[in-house]
């Protein structure tokens, strides 16, 4: 395991965010297995994480057996204490249209507004996209950096986002797209960790 650097310590304790803290060793925990997995963005510093709980939603474009992600569908929440008892949640996570850098997961702050739309960081391991270390049926870790934004406190300062501790959310089996239109939203768990 990497160590993290003071001033990255400093920075995950960020007092002007206290509400979006839950708990500094599991971020530098997690913050140093996203380094070793090479998904850390460049030129920037971990800023908080939040604990995502939601669903991957698939449709079935032509009924020929292939899925598209539509969108993610998430509440995200300080600490997975909240997230069993789902307890104020912090944010929400979806697909926006796609703005000018093709950026489209976006997430939007439920106290202030602001946001941070992101794309995937083709300079990361696997393009940004890395298999989850634990293995099984989950959706890959992703590296992303930001492509717009709208201001404020939450989000506005926010560079790059990473997709980690993944859980579930896989596409469905092919034999169930079996006609144009079909949905199906798989539950997922995941944590995101925001970088400034």
């Amino acid at each position: 395991m990497l160590a993290v650097a003071p001033t990255e310590a400093r920075q995950l304790c960020d007092c002007s965010q206290p509400s979006h803290f839950k708990d500094l060793r599991a971020d530098i925990a997690l913050h140093a297995q996203i380094q070793e997995l090479g998904l850390a963005p460049d030129n920037a510093v971990p800023g908080f994480s939040l604990v995502a709980d939601g669903t991957q939603n698939y449709v079935c474009v032509a009924g020929d057996g292939k899925w598209t992600l539509e969108t993610p569908s998430a509440a995200l929440y300080r600490s997975h204490a909240d997230r069993e008892e789902q307890r104020d949640p912090v944010c929400t996570h979806y697909f926006a249209e796609k703005d000018a850098a093709g950026g489209q997961a976006t997430w939007e702050s439920n106290a202030d507004g602001s946001s941070v739309t992101v794309a995937l960081n083709p300079a990361a391991a696997g393009g940004g996209r890395v298999d989850a270390p634990n293995g099984g049926a989950t959706i890959p870790w992703l590296s992303t950096l930001a492509t717009s934004h709208v201001a404020g406190p939450v989000f506005g300062s926010v560079v790059a986002v990473v997709r980690a501790e993944t859980s579930g959310g896989v596409e469905p089996d092919a034999a169930l797209c079996d006609r144009k239109g079909r949905q199906i939203f798989v539950p997922y768990l995941a944590t995101y960790f925001y970088y400034v």
